[in-house]
């Protein structure tokens, strides 16, 4: 059986990074990985813990969500990257999706489309991490 899929959550403020938790909490089926509040916590983080998905603000400090988008690409290629924001105008969601975003949505319609669209990447993409038997030790082509 897979494993929930791993989810990276990016946003500068706290409290929604605790509200989007709860809600994927809520929903099931989904498994928060880590929490980064900028862009240098979330590479690192997209490095070490390889997330099935990243939910990615535009309107950070520093890098924002635009500028990162395409680092997080980079090192996550095969990743379902969603923008979460409250940004959200022609012109942002245009540039996302041109750099690499699967998904753009609005903050405010978070609880209507969110798992919707997370559902939708994960169907055209496949399972995203296949099944390990119990027991059964990873294949290594250096062990050969």
């Amino acid at each position: 059986m897979m494993g929930d899929p791993t989810v990276l959550l990016v946003d500068d403020n706290p409290t929604f990074l605790d509200v989007i938790e709860r809600f994927l909490n809520r929903q099931g089926g989904w498994q928060i990985v880590a929490k980064a509040g900028n862009a240098t916590d979330a590479l690192r983080f997209a490095q070490d813990l390889t997330p099935d998905f990243v939910l990615l603000d535009l309107g950070m400090p520093g890098l924002t969500g635009l500028e990162l988008l395409p680092l997080i690409r980079s090192v996550l290629p095969q990743a379902g990257i969603v923008i979460l924001t409250l940004l959200d105008t022609e012109g942002y969601t245009r540039a996302a999706l041109a750099g690499g975003a699967d998904a753009f949505i609005s903050k405010a319609s978070l609880n209507r489309d969110l798992i919707t669209e997370l559902n939708r990447i994960r169907a055209e993409r496949g399972p995203a991490r296949p099944p390990i038997a119990s027991g059964t030790p990873p294949v290594n082509a250096a062990w050969r």
